[in-house]
């Protein structure tokens, strides 16, 4: 059960290293992300972020009616949470 974690957050580490490398010298990245890329990072459905979202699991700031960005660091909390044998509420 450990190893499968220990797996999971390695391909979640390789997706940050992934976007973290397509960052040109000097370009910082921002603090926000979308719903999908967060998905995409989770390796799940943008409905099952949504619930996580719902359920406060993760930080979000509404821009407008219908746009959703999800704090960065919020989706990192989350995962070391989940990964440290801690289950998400």
């Amino acid at each position: 059960m450990v190893n499968n974690k220990n797996n999971e957050l390695n391909k979640i580490n390789d997706g940050l290293e992934t976007q973290v490398g397509h960052l040109s010298h000097g370009q910082v990245q921002s603090p926000l992300m979308t719903v999908d890329e967060v998905a995409e990072m989770l390796r799940c459905s943008v409905r099952y972020v949504y619930r996580l979202i719902e359920k406060g699991e993760l930080r979000v700031m509404r821009v407008g009616e219908k746009m959703t960005r999800v704090h960065r660091y919020s989706v990192i909390r989350y995962i070391e949470e989940w990964s440290c044998g801690g289950i998400p509420a």
